[in-house]
């Protein structure tokens, strides 16, 4: 780590950085467990889920019985990741001479990958989340930008869950629009259930399991305040900044065509990278079309023999 002098900058910050080295300890635990969930069932759900999550856009109700699978999903993802977050903690608190032993080192093994496995899962399910409340928001950017300005930790099996799940419900039940549930979703950040009715205006709900005060349910009053005001009048302060939303007369480029191009090819061979843009360049790894789980070292072959798109875009991929 490099050391800057602690001197306050202008946004009232210091900075440092740092170089992180994974392991190929980590890379293998990583690489073996996204391996089994390309190479187990799941893959067949996300896709379920995705194509409902798609297809029925326009149906709430479909939406809201979609997202209650996903919610039973994510509940028995949390529950997994908490019985081997215990049983990790219970192995590796174990004396220096029995955490030596070959089974006990094994099992070590196996417990951080199935931890990566069942997280691997559970975002992989908000993922889709984030794609039902980007087309409930009309795929505006400034509004999905807005709502995932602050960081939380979502989680389904936590206390408040079942007020949540309750006032989740009684829009859902009124079939005034689409009620999301924020903790399905990575980026809806601000609030417990997100409700975009059909003349599409939003409105965002804090749920509280009591009256009463505190400083931090005053911070978040704050937050929702100020978000909701920048999001209805184009322009407003977070945080201390001044923010003000412009439209500009331009078409974003994604490429996500090209990405798609990726995906078919590595479908096929396994693997394919391709440089996208200038400030772009995605590698697609397909891990049904692998025989075994590769290791860490065949993994760094690959993406070293790997070399860019040249000007004619073309995808470069094993053989």
């Amino acid at each position: 780590m490099t050391d800057f002098p602690k001197i306050p900058n202008k946004y009232r910050r210091v900075f440092n950085w740092r170089i992180s080295h994974a392991t190929a300890e980590s890379l293998h635990t990583e690489t073996t467990a996204t391996f089994r969930l390309a190479t187990s069932d799941f893959p067949d759900i996300l896709e379920d889920f995705l194509e409902i999550s798609r297809k029925r856009m326009k149906n709430w109700t479909a939406l809201s019985r979609l997202q209650l699978h996903m919610i039973e999903e994510l509940l028995m993802q949390e529950a997994a990741v908490k019985h081997y977050k215990a049983r990790l903690a219970e192995l590796e608190g174990t004396s220096a001479q029995a955490a030596a032993d070959e089974p006990r080192t094994h099992e070590i093994e196996h417990v951080k990958r199935e931890l990566h496995f069942y997280r691997r899962y559970a975002n992989a399910v908000r993922v889709i989340g984030d794609g039902i409340a980007w087309r409930a928001l009309g795929y505006d950017r400034a509004v999905t930008r807005a709502l995932s300005e602050h960081a939380t930790k979502q989680t389904i099996a936590a206390e408040g869950t079942l007020q949540e799940l309750h006032e989740w419900l009684k829009h859902f039940e009124r079939g005034a629009g689409l009620a999301i549930f924020n903790a399905l979703t990575n980026c809806l950040a601000v609030g417990d259930v997100t409700v975009v009715h059909s003349d599409e205006s939003v409105e965002i709900i804090e749920v509280k399991s009591s009256n009463v005060k505190s400083g931090r349910k005053v911070r978040q009053r704050q937050e929702m305040t100020e978000i909701v005001t920048q999001l209805s009048t184009g322009e407003g302060r977070i945080e201390d900044r001044k923010t003000q939303i412009e439209i500009l007369a331009v078409t974003p480029e994604t490429g996500l065509d090209r990405v798609e191009e990726l995906l078919k090819v590595a479908g096929v061979k396994a693997w394919a990278s391709a440089k996208i843009s200038n400030c772009l360049y995605v590698e697609a790894f397909d891990f049904r079309r692998i025989a075994e789980a590769p290791s860490t070292e065949e993994l760094q072959r690959r993406v070293q023999r790997a070399t860019p798109s040249s000007e004619n875009g073309n995808a470069a991929a094993t053989s």
